[in-house]
Formats: C-alpha cells, sequence, structure tokens
C-alpha cells in the first residue's frame, strides 16, 4: 500500500474543504458589508430628507424672499440650504399642484406682499381676454364619473385703485363667475357653458379649457384700469381625480401675472445622500367658505 498516495489525497481533500470555507467565509463579509453600506446610505438619504423637510419648515416660519437659509446639524452629521424666491411672471401661471373636487386655485393680478396687503406698483395685470385650462390630458369628456368641470369666480373693483390702495378698501369689490363643464349631458341639468377641447399653457397640455373669456363681455371692463381686476378662484367641480389647472392672459395693456407665491427650494445632505423639497406657498386669501356667504368689513346686524 502507498501511504504517500493517500497522504496526498488527505491534503486534497483539506485543501478543497479550507477552499469552500474561504469562499463561503468571503460570500459573508461580502454581504454583510454590502448591507452595512445600504443601512448606511439609507440612513444617509433618510437623514438628508429630514434636513430638507427642516429647511422648508424654517422657510415657512421666518424666511424672506431673497434670503438663504443654512442649518448645520452636527448631531446627526447632515444640514440644509434653502432658497426662497417667488414665482415666475409672465402671461401664464401653471398652478403647482392639482386640485381636487371642491377645492379651488387662486390666480392674482395684483402685487401682494406676502401678508395679505395687495398693491398695484406697476405689476397689476390688465388683459383683455383670459383662458382657463384644466383636466388630465386624455380625460374623457362624457364621463359622469371621471370628466372635471370647473367654475370662476372672477374679483374686480368697480372702484379701481380702492382695494390696492393703502389702506385696502374693498367696499367696491364684486364678483363675477363663469362655469364650463365638457359633459352635455350634465349641463342639460346645471347650465354651464359649454368647454374647449384641448388646451396649452406654457408647455404643460390640458384636456379643457373655457376658450378665450373677454372680460367686457361679462361687464368687468378693467382693460384699461390698472388694479380693478384683483384674482380668479378656480373650483374643480365633479370628476373623483384630481385635475390640474393653468391661466393664460391674454391681449390687453399688460397681459402678464405678477408672482403668484413663494418658492422654497431645500436641499438636505448627509454623507453621501441629498435629498430636495420643493414647497410653493400661495399668497395668503380669504377662506373658501367666503365664497358663499356674506361678509362685511363692519358687524353684521340682523
Amino acid at each position: 500500500m502507498n501511504r504517500n498516495l493517500f497522504s496526498g489525497q488527505a491534503l486534497l481533500l483539506v485543501v478543497l474543504v479550507m477552499s469552500v470555507v474561504v469562499v463561503v467565509a468571503l460570500s459573508f463579509v461580502s454581504r454583510s458589508v454590502t448591507e452595512i453600506s445600504v443601512t448606511n446610505l439609507e440612513e444617509d438619504a433618510t437623514r438628508a430628507f429630514s434636513a430638507a423637510e427642516a429647511g422648508v419648515e424654517q422657510a415657512l416660519l421666518t424666511g424672506q424672499v431673497g434670503q438663504s437659509v443654512n442649518i448645520e446639524f452636527p448631531d446627526s452629521n447632515s444640514s440644509v440650504s434653502a432658497n426662497i424666491s417667488l414665482s415666475g411672471s409672465g402671461d401664464h401661471f401653471n398652478y403647482p399642484q392639482p386640485i381636487v373636487s371642491g377645492d379651488s386655485a387662486t390666480f392674482w393680478f395684483v402685487g401682494n406682499d406676502g401678508l395679505g396687503n395687495i398693491s398695484c406698483n406697476g405689476n397689476c395685470s390688465r388683459p383683455s381676454n383670459i383662458q382657463v385650462c384644466y383636466g388630465v390630458p386624455g380625460t374623457p369628456s362624457d364621463n359622469n364619473v371621471t370628466t372635471p368641470a370647473i367654475e370662476v369666480s372672477l374679483f374686480y373693483d368697480s372702484s379701481p385703485g380702492n382695494a390696492v390702495g393703502s389702506p385696502n378698501n374693498f367696499a367696491s369689490v364684486n364678483v363675477v363667475r363663469l362655469t364650463s363643464d365638457p359633459n352635455s349631458t350634465r349641463r342639460l341639468s346645471n347650465n354651464f357653458s359649454s368647454a374647449s377641447l384641448g388646451c396649452n399653457v406654457g408647455d404643460r397640455s390640458y384636456a379643457f379649457s373655457t376658450g378665450n373669456v373677454n372680460l367686457n363681455t361679462l361687464g368687468i371692463g378693467c382693460t384699461n384700469q390698472a388694479g380693478c381686476m384683483l384674482l380668479a378662484k378656480v373650483r374643480m367641480l365633479y370628476g373623483n381625480t384630481s385635475h390640474p389647472v393653468g391661466i393664460r392672459l391674454i391681449g390687453g395693456p399688460n397681459s402678464n401675472l405678477p408672482p403668484q407665491g413663494r418658492l422654497i427650494d431645500s436641499v438636505g445632505t448627509s454623507g453621501s445622500s441629498t435629498r430636495r423639497v420643493q414647497v410653493f406657498q400661495g399668497f395668503p386669501e380669504p377662506p373658501s367658505v367666503f365664497d358663499s356667504a356674506i361678509f362685511s368689513l363692519n358687524d353684521l346686524t340682523k
């Protein structure tokens, strides 16, 4: 019997076993390192997102337009930088978030200082026509469940200059309402105006629109009166999902909208992770309940 032969086989078996053990150990170590790395990345991402949210909250509380909010969080090894700016002005504006049935979106035609005071320091809109666009592209026009409709409330000052003067006097503010419904069957009972199909506001497409609405035809007659048009509130009606809304100003001495609110861009960082949160804060406005209620600057008497 050749003992050297068996010794060689035993050595080979030992090497094979050791190789398997080493491979298993390396696989376990590699998996552990990967899991630790993923866990660290997830924790960094969570801390970065929390920092970005904290930046938004701080900006909403104390930030002014043009100001940057920079905060370090040593305990969590994270930081945030938030910039505050006004929304861009132009002849159109897409409301930043879709709205559901019963909710409304507000579009301002006059300047706003962010504290509820309106003014007309050269940036009041004086369009001759407006167009309100709404609805997710592809929404059917004849579905009683999914098809939306809108009511547009146009607030204007019949004594231009009073509402935008200092102090603001709203005694001569009036409202004109118009409607738009693409559902012909529904219009038989609600008496809404028909809607136009297809609409674009800037680079965004919509399913429906009011068409071009002439303000003089509505009896507002604000084309040559700065400070006459104050705001438009667009209320979504019907539809079981949220829909976007946008507005275009057409013609007139000034068909540009003033800024519509504050934009907060907050970037949180932790380790190698970065998270961004963007928030739009519209200017203060009367609660929607006042759209259907009697209110006065003075005490109400029976």
